[in-house]
């Protein structure tokens, strides 16, 4: 690493990229392991992203059940530990829905389809309130949906960003996607919001 001549112009490491593998392809079909197949709730929420990847895609579980878990939980236990701020049910079991259909159907986007996530109140989602985790802001709403980012890995690893946002403009929405690197992404959204307000 030390024999790395760096001069003034090289830019400092902002991203971390492992080296090429020949292919980072993952397998999750494995021989049907009857003893991963679990009944207990408790036992299916406490499993790593891992085994649950495996039980959605190969339909032992479905993403709405798993998603019905934990907004049990959450319901449960959010009194005692006040972790979420507004809870999209109906479009958490909307997702999950049409996560287990696509499967079905033989389309399987990869290791986290189908499995429920939670998000940071500063995205925002149409009729949502998104507070900015400041009590200022607890009615806040926006009609636009935050920005979606997708994730492509090629066959030899390369990372393609796809991102789009949607904002509101004299009563129409607008919306602009955009490929290429994380930064060109990140800074291409940016500048475009800027120059719709």
């Amino acid at each position: 690493m030390r024999d790395y001549k760096l001069d003034k112009n090289t830019s400092p490491s902002l991203t971390f990229n492992l080296p090429k593998l020949k292919s980072n392809y993952i397998n999750l079909e494995f021989e049907l392991d009857t003893s991963i197949v679990y009944k207990n709730k408790n036992e299916i929420a406490f499993l790593p992203v891992s085994k649950l990847a495996y039980l959605i895609k190969n339909q032992l579980l479905s993403s709405e059940n798993l998603t019905k878990i934990y907004l049990e939980r959450i319901k449960k236990y959010n009194e005692d530990l006040n972790v979420i701020v507004t809870l999209t049910e109906k479009i958490a079991i909307e997702q999950a829905k049409k996560a287990d259909q696509e499967i079905r159907n033989g389309v399987y986007r990869g290791f986290l389809h189908g499995i429920p996530y939670g998000i940071k109140d500063l995205a925002s989602y149409p009729n949502h309130p998104t507070t900015w985790g400041a009590e200022p802001y607890k009615n806040q709403t926006f009609n636009e949906k935050g920005v979606d980012v997708v994730i492509n890995i090629d066959a030899e690893g390369e990372e393609e960003w796809e991102g789009s946002v949607t904002v509101e403009k004299n009563g129409v929405e607008l919306s602009k996607t955009v490929k290429g690197t994380q930064e060109q992404v990140e800074k291409m959204l940016e500048n475009w919001v800027a120059e719709m307000e």
